[in-house]
């Protein structure tokens, strides 16, 4: 947003024309192309910032934003006073690899749909993830695309996101400032769980979609396949480790340790209720999530090492 073509402007008509230019190429992404060509066709778009599943998620909110609209995003365009002329550079960046230059191909279609000289699509490449972090952290790229898995079961850690004083090099990667949104996001962080703070998260989520910040969002569907004996507790990929530790019903690692498998005093029963334990301490931790912030969620990391490395010694 700290770009003056796209972002904010000085000039109070250009950021008006940039909030419209913004919000029209949101309305040329087509959500559904892009997850049946690269996710198989599963997964579920949902307005705004805030996923299914989560505190603050409004299932009633009208799909607009996730729905492709080019005769609307023509309309906005020509209202504002855009046309091939007068339209900016709009760079994709990536690292590089064969699928993100066809992501690229298939967003200069979109755009392209719209009114958008193929000519002014560019495609910015960094030859891996570590040289397109720094760029974004940088404040070097106009736009950038990145997704994020929840640190804790609370819209406040994805919302922490725009927050004007998370800036780059902090979370806010988007270099997004509203005072009213900060005002709203303090005012949410500092209370407890309930109807109050649940209508504040919609309002800010609602924020972001009004102002076209962000094309979002999408929630992928992960199908995981175990063997037969393996013991584990599914949980939402919260942490992004939910298979880090798992128990496995091996008869012949409990013959080797002189038991049968079913022998209480056995190393193999000994492994599946420690591993019943940390899970069970985990959880505890975890529920203690929304409250304590990051702090829980390496807490709940933590529990559940400290298990693991309990069962090593047995």
């Amino acid at each position: 947003m700290s770009d003056q073509a796209f972002g904010y402007h000085p000039d109070p008509v250009q950021n008006g024309k940039n909030k419209a230019l913004r919000c029209a190429i949101r309305k040329a992404y087509d959500w559904g192309q892009k997850i049946d060509r690269y996710y198989h066709g599963i997964g579920e778009p949902y307005e705004g910032i805030i996923p299914p599943g989560v505190d603050g998620y409004d299932p009633d909110l009208v799909h607009k934003s996730t729905v492709k609209d080019v005769s609307g995003a023509k309309k906005l365009l020509a209202e504002n006073g855009w046309d091939s002329k007068s339209l900016p550079t709009l760079e994709f960046s990536s690292t590089s690899s064969i699928q993100k230059r066809q992501m690229y191909e298939q967003f200069r279609a979109w755009v392209g749909q719209i009114g958008y000289p193929k000519r002014k699509i560019t495609h910015k490449t960094f030859a891996n993830f570590s040289d397109y972090w720094k760029a974004i952290k940088e404040n070097k790229l106009s736009t950038h695309e990145l997704v994020w898995n929840l640190d804790y079961p609370d819209a406040e850690n994805i919302l922490q996101l725009y927050y004007g004083p998370n800036a780059a090099p902090g979370a806010n990667n988007a270099n997004y400032k509203n005072p009213e949104y900060d005002r709203l996001f303090e005012k949410a962080t500092a209370m407890q769980p309930g109807p109050e703070r649940t209508e504040l998260y919609k309002k800010l989520n609602q924020i972001l979609i009004d102002d076209c910040v962000v094309i979002a969002g999408f929630a992928r569907t992960q199908v995981h396949m175990w063997h037969k004996d393996v013991i584990m507790y599914p949980a939402p990929q919260v942490i992004g480790n939910i298979f880090k530790w798992v128990g496995v019903e091996d008869q012949q690692v409990a013959s080797l340790d002189g038991g049968d498998g079913k022998d209480g005093d056995s190393k193999h029963t000994r492994l599946i209720q420690a591993a019943k334990k940390a899970g069970a301490e985990a959880a505890k931790v975890g529920l203690k999530a929304a409250k304590l912030g990051m702090k829980s969620a390496e807490e709940a990391l933590k529990a559940v090492e400290n298990a693991g490395r309990e069962v090593a010694k047995k």
